[in-house]
């Protein structure tokens, strides 16, 4: 070529791809939405730039302020006049002011944005009901999407507080509160300092801080010496050992199978009598520990008077202890299917024990990752290396840790760890334990279905995890498919009619266990039904929808009266609290979402329901959470949520004399607290007098430990005769009630 021809210019090739695939430098198969957007959970993302000629120039358009903008009023930055930062922060500064002006903006639509009220704290909260009140301000660096969006594929609530970020899920606490506009107004601008309300709730968590038994001497852990040394030396009497572990297997072992009971006793005898091998000795102690502490809460009040020490221990120390040794173990012993039996028997205690669900959720997802490791979700069925019996037990145990795994993800809001897969094949047999031993070479025929065994209530859930996985991870993917909610509603409200077999009123030799395990397994059902369900029901709020979920809400409030000390017909005393510890959120939902009834009878079918019996049933599960109060861990936070929600839709609003009607029956619910923890703490002290009256000995292993002192028993009374110390005491992190929701 010449010197001097400049060279020919090539034309440019046409945009044919989508934006993002441009951008990630990806193959796109050019449809809408294209494949890869799909793939990444991001439909909705997927655009193409169209430009039938792009060789030609189109004329460049400016707005008011000289900046360049594209024909159809985008804006865009010159390169030329501006560089590549400075022209990022013009077109976010437009932005701003886009959003600003236009509160009708789609985009805004999608969001809602709500002060934390906690330090410059922001809750970024999914909503499509409208626009925001309130602008984002700075802190908030992220959002979640509508619920309805596949951009974000968990709905719910995330906190941001500077670099900080929490995210609630859409059955925590947190994003219950935004669920229910009236409640939340009337606890952030009602329930201020001067408000008689917020001073009866500082009363109530005041004496609840103090309620709390501090550790006693004996319960303080030994850093001279190692987690095995003082297993040991801290082991109750084998008598104590007997009773506790047959509490655990007549109530446990039944939806969750972790052992073979008669396998496990033999061991335990084993153990008393020095026969155990050495080599299992260490894994066996804190395996029998961690079920002492989950059979502790089935023993009679008079234990803990009898023997305070061993009580005190189990309660405090010892999971501590179990859980510090197994996070020493090395890679071989960690690869062992005793040691997931002891972890998954440390989730149960720790549940009881009420630990946090998020706590709960991230041990059981490490705990499936385990099991994985080791291989318990591969049939091996057909494996000749591995006995018919051991088979058996990991088929139980895989189950088990899949139905923890999924009711803590319910429980905290939060994703399944377990993708969609099928657990045929991992479907234990409806065998009693007797049924089969370590020396058969083969398991004897399952049971029918109408046959109760110890394993009939996992088997039965077995039957719908697969479908009960399925309905979550749709749920929590954030897209919605009414052919596809309709057809796996089906599929899990007839799952819902096969646990009839467990009906306790049918069976002549009921007892309080089969009882509540046929609660946990209905439970178990219901939970994501009613979560796919409310998701329906936002999509198309048609009356028989509604009454469906008003009816499953039902079902989940009657179980109250199983366990209800006021309405027993057996003597269960230990069941009503540990009924609170596995169901209390069910109840706290589904009484939430009869309050919604409550406000609108016109759309509950008259023959069913009348606005009379939804609020006494309301009341019922208001006072059932009152009553089991008295807990030192229990948070108040459910009863002031539902207390308020229930009076404002008792009330009908809050206009003129119906305001004075909500903060009476909260300020009721409140009493109700206070005077429970008052009532609870002068049982103590009478049950304390009677122990050191009685001088009973104390019944451990090491002599050395004490008894617990009577001054380790707080005296509650009126907090306003505490002084300063009451008046100094802040449970909250702002001046309204509203900011004490943020857990953050």
């Amino acid at each position: 070529m010449p010197d001097g021809e400049s060279q020919p210019r090539k034309r440019p090739r046409p945009i044919i791809s989508c934006l993002r695939c441009r951008e990630k430098k990806l193959k796109c198969d050019r449809v809408s939405p294209c494949d890869n957007c799909n793939k990444a959970g991001c439909p909705s993302d997927c655009a193409y730039q169209h430009d039938p000629d792009p060789g030609s120039k189109r004329p460049r358009l400016r707005d008011e302020d000289g900046d360049a903008c594209a024909p159809d009023g985008r804006l865009t930055i010159e390169s030329s006049r501006v560089g590549i930062i400075e022209g990022l922060q013009q077109r976010m500064k437009r932005l701003e002011d886009i959003l600003a002006v236009n509160p009708h903006n789609p985009f805004l639509a999608s969001f809602a944005f709500e002060s934390l009220g906690t330090g410059g704290g922001r809750q970024v909260v999914p909503s499509s009901n409208g626009p925001s009140l309130d602008a984002p301000s700075p802190d908030t660096t992220l959002a979640t999407r509508d619920a309805h969006s596949s951009a974000s594929p968990y709905p719910g609530i995330l906190v941001v507080k500077g670099t900080r970020t929490l995210y609630h899920g859409q059955t925590n606490r947190v994003s219950l509160l935004h669920q229910y506009a009236d409640a939340k107004t009337f606890i952030n601008h009602e329930c201020n300092m001067s408000s008689p309300i917020f001073r009866l709730a500082k009363e109530v968590q005041f004496l609840q801080s103090r309620s709390k038994v501090p550790n006693s001497p004996e319960s303080i852990l030994d850093s001279g010496s190692n987690e095995l040394q003082q297993l040991r030396d801290r082991l109750p009497p084998f008598d104590i050992c007997d009773q506790l572990v047959d509490f655990y297997a007549a109530n446990f072992e039944k939806t969750f199978r972790i052992f073979h009971i008669p396998s496990f006793k033999r061991r335990f005898a084993r153990f008393k009598d020095g026969s155990l091998e050495s080599d299992q000795y260490s894994g066996f102690l804190a395996q029998l520990t961690a079920v002492l502490v989950a059979g502790l809460p089935f023993v009679e009040p008079q234990f803990r008077l009898d023997f305070p020490t061993i009580h005190g221990y189990l309660q405090n120390d010892a999971l501590n202890l179990v859980r510090s040794g197994l996070r020493k173990l090395g890679r071989k012993q960690r690869t062992e299917t005793s040691t997931l039996q002891t972890e998954a028997v440390v989730i149960l205690a720790r549940q009881l024990r009420r630990d946090s669900p998020g706590d709960l959720w991230q041990a059981t997802g490490e705990l499936v990752r385990s099991a994985m490791v080791i291989g318990l979700h591969l049939d091996v069925s057909n494996c000749a290396e591995i006995s018919s019996f051991h088979k058996e037990i990991r088929r139980r145990l895989w189950i088990t840790i899949t139905e923890m795994d999924l009711q803590a993800s319910i429980a905290s809001g939060m994703p399944v760890t377990l993708a969609d897969m099928d657990f045929g094949p991992s479907t234990p047999a409806n065998l009693k334990d007797g049924d089969f031993d370590e020396s058969m070479d083969e398991l004897p025929p399952s049971r029918p279905i109408s046959e109760w065994t110890e394993a009939l209530p996992q088997v039965l859930l077995a039957g719908s995890l697969r479908t009960r996985i399925q309905t979550m991870l749709f749920v929590q993917s954030g897209t919605f498919n009414l052919t596809q909610a309709a057809q796996v509603a089906k599929e899990l409200a007839d799952h819902l009619h096969k646990i009839v077999v467990l009906d306790p009123p049918t069976r002549p030799d009921k007892t309080a266990a089969m009882i509540f395990n046929s609660v946990l397994v209905d439970l178990y059902t219901r939970r994501p039904l009613i979560c796919l369900n409310s998701f329906i029901t936002k999509a198309q709020p048609k009356q028989n929808v509604r009454n469906v979920s008003l009816d499953l809400c039902f079902g989940v409030l009657a179980h109250q009266d199983h366990f209800d000390p006021s309405m027993l017909d057996l003597d269960v005393p230990a069941f009503w609290e540990i009924f609170q510890i596995f169901c209390k959120n069910d109840i706290l939902r589904a009484a939430l979402y009869v309050c919604e009834h409550i406000k609108k009878p016109e759309v509950t079918s008259p023959t069913s329901h009348t606005k009379a019996s939804l609020i006494r049933t309301v009341e019922n599960a208001l006072k059932g959470l009152i009553a089991s109060f008295s807990h030192p861990i229990t948070s108040f936070k459910d009863i002031l949520l539902l207390a308020v929600e229930f009076h404002l839709a008792r009330a009908g609003g809050m206009k003129g004399e119906k305001k004075e009607l909500v903060h009476r029956g909260v300020l009721e619910s409140l009493s109700a607290c206070r005077e429970r923890l008052i009532s609870s703490s002068a049982q103590q002290q009478g049950n304390l007098a009677q122990m050191l009256q009685a001088q009973q000995p104390c019944h451990v292993a090491n002599p050395a430990y004490t008894p617990i002192s009577f001054s380790q028993f707080p005296d509650l009374g009126d907090p306003s005769l505490f002084g300063a110390e009451f008046e100094n005491f802040m449970p909250f992190d702002d001046d309204a009630i509203g900011a004490f929701f943020a857990d953050f």
